[in-house]
């Protein structure tokens, strides 16, 4: 496979650049070590395209998942405590608890533990590589990729989605490099803010 189109948001491409060089070296690498005909395995079940080869999410996922963990790429699992309201309490510990509350059984404000999962980290690096559909850029971007950032987690994050070309090749569905972009562009340019590489990826 092969990177097609980049856009760098917030400097992120620069900072790769200047500070990740080595990471995005080894990522230009793992795409293209990937053979993305040998990953066209998906039978279309739509009336236009009955029985027609497609790629596949699934096995486009588990290839450069398996390529990005031998390089020591993790998943991430931040986690929260959650409220029904926004404002804190006067009783919040620093685990984001509100203690008095819980005490004395005041259920209107109990906290709620969740998490999120980033598919790939590495040296203040996170990485989406995005087949599913396209809703969940925006979760990767707005929620993923912020917090992280946020949190001083990592420096800068990358959503790498397929090319239009790709996916026209494609189940339907499948966010693409085009669209994101436009999506991104409309945000304004200081929004969100956390340095971004989108990457457009194909055959």
């Amino acid at each position: 496979m092969r990177i097609v189109e980049t856009y760098s948001h917030f400097g992120g491409e620069e900072i790769m650049m200047v500070r990740h060089r080595k990471l995005w070296d080894e990522l230009i690498q793992v795409v293209e070590r990937i053979d993305a005909a040998e990953l066209r395995t998906k039978v279309s079940r739509e009336q236009r395209r009955l029985g027609r080869m497609l790629y596949s999410p699934v096995d486009l996922n588990k290839a450069f998942r398996s390529s990005l963990a031998a390089l020591g790429w993790h998943e991430q699992y931040p986690q929260y405590w959650g409220f029904d309201r926004p404002e804190p309490s006067e009783s919040t510990d620093e685990s984001g608890r509100q203690t008095q509350e819980l005490d004395a059984g005041i259920a209107p404000n109990l906290p709620t533990h969740h998490y999120y999962l980033t598919d790939f980290v590495k040296d203040r690096v996170a990485l989406e590589v995005q087949f599913g559909n396209y809703s969940f850029v925006a979760l990767d971007i707005l929620v993923k990729h912020l917090g992280l950032y946020s949190d001083n987690v990592i420096d800068v994050a990358i959503e790498m989605v397929p090319m239009k070309e790709m996916e026209a090749e494609m189940s339907p569905g499948v966010p693409y490099y085009e669209r994101v972009l436009f999506n991104l562009l409309q945000l304004g340019r200081g929004r969100p803010s956390v340095p971004l590489v989108l990457i457009g990826i194909a055959p």
